[in-house]
């Protein structure tokens, strides 16, 4: 995979609802910013979950939308470039416990740091409700749709326990500064 300096990336983003998409070129860091769920507050992911996502040459999150890209990493070199531009906008780093090393690990992760939500049960949590899902889509290709059924009420109850503990525990105002997108500064839209 090639590494990313300077110049710039070519990424698609994914419409959020239905068809559609919108094709970009910026920085690594407009990359980063349209990744949906990535930055949950201000806080600079480490390389290690950074190159895992760029490897992967796409994010879907379904109704949240997404983007494709080509994939590739970052050098330490591109990596702390990225880092100073981030703390330009206030991000800042703050060392991430050792387990936190994809991007499935990032956002239960900054929903601690953030809103107080217990970063291992909710990791636990969602980890069990993908693997309900994952057998529920394997019942589906066997043709098993009593077993799907049976599944998607389990997904669904799940879903509902982990909607609960995130209510429960979730502090009512964030404990770090929220993630918003920078200005027109860092996007350029293409035709």
């Amino acid at each position: 995979m090639p590494k990313a300096s300077e110049q710039k990336v070519k990424y698609e983003i994914l419409a959020a609802v239905g068809p559609g998409r919108l094709f970009e070129e910026g920085g690594l860091a407009d990359l980063l910013f349209d990744i949906p769920y990535l930055f949950l507050g201000k806080i600079i992911p480490p390389i290690g979950v950074v190159n895992e996502i760029l490897r992967k040459g796409t994010v879907d999150a379904g109704m949240s939308g997404g983007c494709k890209w080509k994939p590739f990493r970052v050098d330490r070199t591109s990596y702390a470039k990225l880092v100073a531009d981030l703390k330009k906008l206030g991000f800042r780093v703050v060392e991430p416990a050792d387990w936190v090393t994809t991007h499935s690990d990032w956002y239960p992760w900054c929903a601690e740091l953030v809103w107080g939500i217990p970063a291992l049960e909710s990791r636990q949590q969602w980890a069990e409700i993908l693997e309900l899902h994952a057998q529920r889509e394997a019942a589906i290709r066997v043709g098993d749709a009593q077993l799907a059924a049976s599944l998607l009420l389990q997904v669904t109850e799940r879903c509902g326990n982990h909607s609960r503990f995130i209510n429960e525990h979730r502090v009512v105002k964030p404990k770090l500064p929220l993630f918003r997108r920078p200005t027109s500064k860092w996007r350029r839209r293409q035709p």
